[in-house]
């Protein structure tokens, strides 16, 4: 973002540069000839007048706002209005029939249009299809007040040899008027635009007013009033017209193309995640089936012992229900959105120990559940069971010892103003080494032998810890001797009392 910012600062900068080029070449026009100065000039924004149109037309479906389409329709036609002032010109000879007052007519029509699509572009209205009609308003508004100044019906502007008409001083200062009405407008409806645009849009109409009143004071068409009129008019366009490829174009080119590379980076994670889970889930079904295959084969060879072949191959069916159920809960946690409740703790680590008491059956368990008398309440979800059991689970697989022994403690800890619970799963496993005690969490670990799945409930616990703003982490049960078992730590913050 800053990088944009420099970037922009730097264009900005040369626009300025450019546009100051341009005023100065343009100005020195003037010294040659005016005539040739007003041509320029007007062509000038003319060009800019049709460039904000183009550009605001083939932008709006990239901007929230509807400034630039509503503003640069009435430019159109303000342009069309304007290129029939400068062909018009007194000295041009196109027009010989008519003197310098058709030109003015002309002139003070157009500042009429366009100071009404100022409020027009800025007032906050919604029609279907409002474009289009206001292309016809325009269009029907154009061709009726052009017919009335070619036939006399407008009223004149300018009178050879005595100068502007009272109309033209009039209609100079109701466009002022209205032009500071604009201006208003963008202060009330100041939360609808950003900042940058709110510059530009006032810095377009304040040098629409200054160019408007310099028009109120020349008596000559070729009067240095007109020439300084002529330049802020420039100006006034060239606003807008940094507006619209500012705010209209880059813009909005920058937010499509961040939104494509974060789809990109989204899709290429669940690409990877989708990669995962099936190898994942393949390498523990594989192995659940094929100690299915070993005890049903040990049975066929022996021909007895039936119920320890049948808890082995019932603990297997179970192993393999709970991967199926952790897959479909992994995959589809980015988008898990249930709301977190007040639940109790007690309940959720009695229900976890009965499965898994009822699940190895076979093993020989010791747990010791440390709980206080009074109930602990935690913010979570049903996810909560899963977790509890994930661990439990993974502390049997990985214990070695004829008697496996699990502690369960749990306490109140307040941590930046908040209080959690702290449960405590303390095994007498075969242990984590420390190198190892990051990555067990992590999806994208790399599976060995060792390791058989230990991933993937571990992951599933993280991400759901992270969803209840708890946290968690693996230490030694006894300090600097990994081998002697594991502590998982849990945090999980405590349901507020209402």
């Amino acid at each position: 973002m800053e990088n944009h910012g420099i970037k922009d600062f730097i264009e900005t900068y040369y626009s300025l540069i450019l546009i100051i080029a341009i005023i100065i070449l343009v100005s020195l026009t003037n010294l040659v000839n005016f005539l040739l100065f007003h041509t320029i000039t007007e062509l000038f924004s003319i060009v800019i007048a049709i460039s904000i149109f183009i550009l605001g037309w083939h932008t709006q479906q990239y901007t929230n706002s509807q400034f630039f389409i509503r503003f640069g329709i009435g430019a159109v036609f303000v342009a069309i209005i304007d290129l029939l002032h400068t062909l018009s010109y007194e000295g041009l000879g196109i027009f010989r029939q008519y003197d310098a007052n058709l030109p003015t007519q002309l002139w003070i029509l157009g500042r009429y249009i366009q100071s009404s699509s100022f409020i027009i572009a800025l007032i906050p209205f919604s029609i279907k299809k409002d474009h289009y009609y206001l292309i016809l308003l325009y269009g029907i508004a154009s061709i009726m007040l052009i017919t009335s100044i070619f036939t006399g019906i407008f009223p004149d502007c300018y009178i050879s040899g005595i100068g502007l008409t009272p109309f033209k001083i009039i209609s100079e200062y109701i466009i002022i008027l209205l032009l500071a009405i604009a201006i208003l407008i963008l202060y009330l409806e100041k939360r609808n635009y950003s900042k940058d645009l709110s510059i530009l849009i006032s810095l377009s109409l304040l040098s629409t007013i200054v160019s408007e009143f310099a028009f109120t004071l020349y008596i000559n068409v070729y009067g240095f009033s007109n020439f300084i009129g002529h330049i802020f008019k420039i100006l006034s366009f060239f606003f807008i017209y940094v507006g619209v490829i500012q705010i209209g174009l880059k813009d909005p080119m920058r937010v499509l193309f961040r939104q494509l590379k974060e789809r990109e980076e989204s899709l290429n994670q669940a690409y990877n995640r989708t990669n995962f889970y099936k190898n994942l889930f393949a390498h523990d079904i594989n192995n659940i089936f094929q100690n299915i295959l070993s005890s049903l084969e040990l049975y066929d060879l022996e021909g007895k012992n039936i119920e320890k072949y049948h808890d082995s191959i019932k603990n297997q069916l179970i192993r393999g229900n709970k991967l199926v159920k952790n897959v479909i809960k992994l995959t589809e946690l980015d988008e898990y959105k249930e709301e977190l409740k007040k639940m109790s703790l007690h309940q959720a680590l009695e229900h976890a120990i009965s499965f898994l008491k009822e699940s190895y059956s076979n093993k020989s368990i010791k747990i010791d559940l440390n709980l206080p008398e009074e109930p602990i309440k935690i913010q979570a979800n049903e996810l909560i069971n899963d977790i509890f059991e994930n661990i439990l689970i993974n502390a049997v697989k990985y214990n070695q010892n004829n008697l496996i022994k699990i502690k369960i403690k749990t306490s109140i800890i307040t941590k930046k103003n908040q209080q959690y619970s702290k449960i405590q799963f303390i095994d007498n496993g075969i242990g984590i080494h420390p190198s190892r005690r990051e990555e067990i969490f992590k999806t994208d670990i790399q599976k060995t032998s060792k390791t058989k799945g230990l991933g993937l409930g571990l992951s599933l616990v993280k991400k759901v810890i992270e969803l209840y703003n708890g946290d968690l982490w693996v230490e030694s049960r006894v300090e600097g001797e990994y081998e002697k078992g594991s502590n998982f730590v849990l945090i999980i913050p405590l349901a507020e009392e209402k």
